[in-house]
């Protein structure tokens, strides 16, 4: 029988599945990513995410605030998201109150040079980890030294730009 705490829809997925739907900043990106080839979990305690987000004054941040709270609520996951306030200092505080605190997996935005600092911290402690929006730093691989960090959703803005001036050339 399915645990309803960590489902949606009846499917019970694993923290990693989780930690890649969150980080999507999109709705479709999200649901896409964690129903399409997740292991499907039976455990029966409720998973604890963490999340750090560059600052709550930017109209993008707080929307993507929301939508994580959604489906973390949809997804019966507890979510603590922590505002850096545009500071490295805040950031890497964040990153280590989370892991202090026994987070199941950590989803943070690497900016002001924290993601290799971010992903190893993580990674020492076996906690999963996942970065949005930006890379955590050239040398950093999914599946690489850290056998933690899952990845990275961010955008793609060499398709986007084409795409840009493609649809401008039209006009």
């Amino acid at each position: 029988m399915a645990d309803k705490e960590n489902s949606l829809g009846g499917l019970n997925l694993d923290r990693r599945c989780f930690l890649v739907g969150l980080g999507g900043v999109g709705a479709a990106a999200a649901i896409g990513s964690f129903l399409t080839g997740c292991a499907l979990k039976k455990a029966g305690k409720k998973l604890l995410i963490g999340s750090i987000v560059p600052t709550l004054d930017s109209q993008f941040w707080q929307r993507y605030k929301a939508f994580s709270e959604t489906i973390a609520a949809v997804m019966g996951f507890e979510l603590v998201i922590i505002n850096a306030n545009n500071s490295s200092d805040a950031m890497n505080k964040g990153i280590e109150e989370l892991i202090e605190r026994g987070v199941d997996g950590l989803i943070f935005v690497p900016y002001f040079g924290t993601g290799p600092k971010g992903i190893a911290a993580a990674d020492a402690a076996g906690i999963p980890v996942m970065c949005v929006d930006t890379l955590p730093g050239d040398a950093i691989k999914p599946g690489g030294e850290f056998e933690n960090y899952i990845g990275v959703v961010g955008p793609d803005d060499e398709t986007a730009w084409y795409e840009m001036a493609d649809a401008l050339s039209k006009t």
